[in-house]
Order: C-alpha cells, then sequence, then structure tokens
C-alpha cells in the first residue's frame, strides 16, 4: 500500500501528458457540476454538503492545475538556460524581461483604453469613461518610466545619473498610483452602487478567473523579487503591475458574484465588493504613499552626489575658457 501510495505521489509530482489531460477533463466535470450546483437552490442538508465536497474538489484541481502550468513554465526555462539570442537574454536578464513585458502590457492598455473612450465618445456612459481613465493612468504611468530609462541610456548618463533618474520614476509612479486608486474608486463605485460590470459569455467567465489568478500570483511573486533588488526601474514596473493584478480580481469577482448568486440569495453582492474593492483601494494608495515618500528621500540622497559632480565640471569648464 505504501509503494502504491508514494508511486501516486511521484505521478502527481511529474504528471505526463495523458496524466494532465485525464485531470483537465476531471477538473471540467467537476466544474459543470459545480455551476449546476451553485444554480440549484440548496433543497436539503445533504445536498448543501454535497455542494461544498464539489466547490473543495473543484478548488483542489484548479489549484492542481496551476503546478502544472507552473511545472511547464519551469522546464520551458530551463530549456532556455542554454539558449542564445532573445529568448535565451529574456530568461536570464531580469531587468531586460521586465521592460519587455511592461511595453507589452502598456501597448495592451493603450488599445483598452482607446477602445473604452470610443464607447465613452458614442454612449457618454460613467462606467466605459471610468474605465477609459483608469487604463490611461496604466498607459501614462509605464510609458513615463520607459521613456526615463530609455532616455538615460541614449545620454549615456553616469550611474549616479542614471539612479536619480529612476528614483524620480519611482517617485512620478507612486504619484500616478494614487491617481490609479482614485480612478479605481471610480469604477468601484459604479460597480457597487450601479451594478456596472464586466460581462463573460458562457463559461469564458473561467478562462478569465485562472488568467486573473495566474496574474494576481506572479505579479505579488515578482512584486517581491523585484523589492529586494536595486534596480528602481524594475521596482517601479513590478509594483504597477501588482496594482493592476489587484484591480482585476475585483473586477473579476464583481462579475462572478453577479452570474452565479441567485436571485433572492441572502448573499450580498454589493457587500462583498465593497470590502474586497476598499482593501484593494487601499493597498494601491499605500503602495503609492509608500513610493512617494521612498523616491522623495532617495532623491535627496542622490541630489547631494550628483551636484557637486556637476559643479566640478561646470569649474572644469571655466577653467578651459580662461586659458
Amino acid at each position: 500500500m505504501r509503494k502504491f501510495l508514494l508511486k501516486i505521489l511521484h505521478w502527481l509530482k511529474k504528471p505526463s501528458g495523458w496524466g494532465v489531460a485525464l485531470i483537465t477533463l476531471l477538473f471540467g466535470v467537476l466544474l459543470s457540476l459545480t455551476i449546476m450546483a451553485i444554480r440549484l437552490a440548496p433543497r436539503s442538508k445533504v445536498h448543501e454538503i454535497f455542494s461544498y465536497l464539489l466547490y473543495g474538489a473543484t478548488a483542489v484541481l484548479l489549484s492542481y492545475l496551476v503546478y502544472v502550468i507552473v511545472l511547464g513554465i519551469k522546464q520551458i526555462s530551463e530549456r532556455l538556460n542554454n539558449h542564445k539570442g532573445l529568448l535565451g537574454r529574456l530568461k536570464l536578464d531580469y531587468e531586460f524581461r521586465t521592460l519587455i513585458f511592461a511595453i507589452g502590457s502598456g501597448l495592451f492598455a493603450a488599445v483598452v483604453s482607446a477602445y473604452y473612450f470610443t464607447l465613452f465618445s458614442l454612449t457618454f456612459s460613467l462606467w466605459f469613461g471610468a474605465l477609459a481613465g483608469y487604463y490611461l493612468v496604466l498607459v501614462l504611468t509605464r510609458g513615463w518610466v520607459l521613456l526615463s530609462r530609455a532616455t538615460a541610456r541614449r545620454r549615456r548618463e553616469n550611474a549616479d545619473m542614471v539612479k536619480l533618474r529612476d528614483a524620480r520614476s519611482y517617485f512620478g509612479s507612486g504619484v500616478m498610483l494614487v491617481l490609479l486608486a482614485y480612478a479605481f474608486a471610480g469604477v468601484l463605485v459604479l460597480t457597487v452602487v450601479r451594478g456596472f460590470h464586466k460581462e463573460y459569455v458562457g463559461l469564458t467567465i473561467f478562462v478569465a478567473a485562472l488568467y486573473a489568478f495566474l496574474k494576481i500570483s506572479f505579479a505579488i511573486y515578482n512584486f517581491f523579487k523585484a523589492n529586494r533588488r536595486e534596480d528602481f526601474t524594475v521596482r517601479t514596473l513590478r509594483n504597477v503591475n501588482t496594482a493592476d493584478a489587484l484591480v482585476s480580481i475585483i473586477a473579476l469577482q464583481a462579475a462572478m458574484l453577479q452570474k452565479f448568486i441567485p436571485q433572492g440569495s441572502p448573499l450580498d453582492a454589493h457587500a462583498f465588493n465593497a470590502v474586497t474593492g476598499a482593501v484593494v483601494f487601499l493597498l494601491i494608495l499605500g503602495m503609492g504613499t509608500y513610493m512617494i515618500a521612498r523616491g522623495h528621500r532617495r532623491m535627496k540622497m542622490l541630489q547631494t552626489r550628483v551636484a557637486p559632480e556637476g559643479e566640478e565640471e561646470g569649474e572644469g569648464e571655466e577653467e578651459g575658457a580662461g586659458a
């Protein structure tokens, strides 16, 4: 019996292709049963217990599928260690990878912002206007940080000047995160008070749920990893990504509660959204405030180191002119 359990454990650690397909199929079946259990009001204690068991089993399988995805990413990552060129650099250079992903996410946010601005101009809906403003703040924040780093490289600034420019970007992005928090507050008010939320067609809401779960998981991991580094550009971009991921969680929650809580249920979706939204708002506001304080302190420290160098260069030029 013990050997059998060890074999199962070993198989779960490194599942084969057909095993992953089987687990995915089983997850789909349990997910369908869970949806049916949610849609049907509990008729007896047995039905209620069975529903909770289904929820638990589905959650366990979802967690295992996330583990399989992470395992697959790790295997691909190991293969890229010996790969030269762009893919190899993406794997090995954390700063380069952060900048590339920031460019991609910034372009995506720009497209989404333009889309919502178009809808706002056609419908004059406050919901579309709030979403357009939220994504615009994301675009401006990422764009400013990337432009600052590109300017430093183009001018071939010395290390202290680059650090000072990064500190200014960190400070400015903190201000933008505070603005982002209040832009999110506008979206939250419309979600809670008027019941506005993003609509998902059919089972796409479960794909969105998996995406949001992975997004917040990677964002939190990179948040702590980036904040152990000295590169403030990387810190800034990862902080912005974390704020973005936090907002995606409340947006998904609002859609799921609206979709699955039956009418007449004692559960209050507005209360859930208000509490979660308030927590997200405070986290983003706190992150932005911390970045403002930390960035200001770092700027003052670096300015005292950069200013004497600038004075020495000015004195050298005057001496050369006098000669």
